[in-house]
């Protein structure tokens, strides 16, 4: 929120402000003892429907992403390999999420192709949280 009240007026003067924010998925599972990680997970996803609304009449548009779960150094602190090989096997696609994935979900919520998708929340998790 901070940081978009300090890039607003940047935002705006570009002609097609972007803003992509990182929600998880356990907003949607409720991870049992990760209350304050969840909770604020859920507030970036409250965050991104209302300032989709506010911004949109400048031409920003405002989406959050959900990754899949993400072999990186600081989710192999808590996780092992059975842990993400579990994760792989529910999903749709059977392989494990790259940063790559999630990169290529941003870079095109970035850019043209995307002007006019605001307000939404976009799983990147291979199928992973079918609902």
């Amino acid at each position: 929120m901070l940081t978009t009240q300090a890039a607003h007026d940047h935002l705006v003067a570009s002609g097609r402000g972007c803003i992509v924010n990182v929600a998880s998925r356990t907003f949607f599972t409720g991870s049992p003892g990760q209350l304050g990680y969840v909770a604020s997970k859920g507030a970036v996803l409250g965050l991104t429907r209302v300032l989709a609304k506010e911004l949109g009449p400048e031409g920003v548009t405002v989406n959050a992403v959900i990754p899949g779960q993400v072999a990186t150094p600081g989710t192999r602190q808590y996780l092992t390999e059975e842990d993400f090989d579990r994760t792989m096997a529910q999903q749709a696609i059977p392989r494990r999420v790259q940063p790559e994935d999630l990169a290529g979900l941003v870079s095109f919520l970035a850019g043209d192709d995307a002007r006019m998708i605001t307000g939404q929340t976009i799983l990147c998790d291979g199928g992973g949280y079918l609902h």
